[in-house]
Formats: structure tokens, sequence, C-alpha cells
């Protein structure tokens, strides 16, 4: 029997649905109220907002939920709810918004959901992400592609020279190799919010 689990755009998935599930049963602010309000009345330029207003501003009471159903890059005016700083719920990551109409730039099929604070659901991800964390393929001709959106990775050789640095890659994004010479190198690979993980590719 197949283990699909270990194909690394189904393991997103199951990654991802896994932790919608989380969000949902366990945030108390999911049992609140909601609006969806597509930009513009653009249904493909999707957002959602769930609150709890009897909630402490210390607790995540906020979710604003964007989406490109596009098959073309889009801006989104995410409307947040007021400024300061927002938690992308999914991978810990934050930003800080001076005004709540400033666009955000989402890839085709992209979403990014945050919140006023960060899930205390989700806080244990740094246990499991290392074997969530896939790299293929491998071994590779021309480039590999990572299965979680990650801060930084660094690629050394195999005497521990540095040989290449790439920051911010979103998941599923290409990541160049064609450059290097045919061996064995070392990724080492900076989470947000994380621990480094390594991992070790064979360029072909």
């Amino acid at each position: 029997m197949e283990n699909w689990i270990t194909t690394a755009p189904r393991n997103q998935v199951y990654t991802d649905y896994s932790k919608f599930m989380k969000l949902k049963t366990q945030e108390t602010v999911f049992n609140g109220q909601f609006a969806i309000s597509p930009q513009n009345g653009d249904n493909l330029k999707q957002r959602i907002y769930i609150y709890d207003n009897a909630l402490p501003v210390t607790q995540l009471k906020n979710v604003v939920i964007l989406a490109n159903l596009y098959t073309s890059p889009q801006n989104i005016t995410p409307d947040f709810p007021y400024t300061g700083t927002w938690y992308n719920l999914m991978n810990g990551t934050n930003i800080t918004v001076s005004s709540t109409t400033n666009p955000i730039t989402l890839n085709p099929g992209e979403y990014r959901i945050y919140g006023n604070q960060l899930s205390t659901v989700l806080s244990n991800s740094s246990i499991t992400i290392e074997n969530q964390l896939n790299l293929y393929p491998n071994p590779t001709k021309d480039h590999f592609t990572l299965t979680h959106d990650v801060e930084k990775i660094e690629i050394y050789s195999i005497t521990g020279q540095l040989i290449k640095t790439v920051n911010h890659i979103n998941a599923f994004e290409d990541v160049s190799v064609a450059d290097l010479t045919k061996g064995i190198y070392f990724v080492k690979i900076k989470t947000y919010g994380f621990e480094s993980i390594s991992k070790k590719i064979i360029k072909e």
C-alpha cells in the first residue's frame, strides 16, 4: 500500500489541514462571529474575518484570512481591524501593520491566515516540523523544493565551505542548484521561529 504521506505535496496538505483543524476546534475565537467580505465583491480575492470581541487583547481574538484564487499574482487589501503586529498563524512569522489597507501580494492559489496573537494550540509545531519538512527531488540536477516556508537556507560543501545562501523561501518554490558541481552537499535550513535543520542533497 502506498504511503502517500511521504509524497511531499500530499504531506503539505496533511500538515496544513491538521493545523486548520486544531485552530477550528481548539482556539476559542473560532466559536465567535465571522464575516465573508471578498475584495470589491470579487470572490477570487477572498477575505474572511473571524472575531470574538469578548476575548482579551492578549489572546487570539481576531483572525484575518486572505486568499488569491486567481491564476496570477494579486494584491489583496487586508482591511485589518486595527494596526500593530499581526502573526501568520501557519508559520509563526509576523508583520507590522501601520496601515490596515496596505495591500499584500499573494501568488496564485496562495492564502494567509493572520491573527492578532500567535496560536497557543500550534505552539508545539517545532516538535514535528523536522519530520514534516521534506526536500525533493534528491538526487537532483538543477533545483530542489522544500515543503515548508523557511527563513533561510545555507548550502555547504562536504568540506564545510559555505557555497550559497538563499533567504525567505516559500513552500514548493524552486531553489536552483544548477550552478553547483556534481557531488554531495549539506543544506542547513532555518525555519521561521524554530531550530535549524540539516539535510543532505546529492547534485547529479
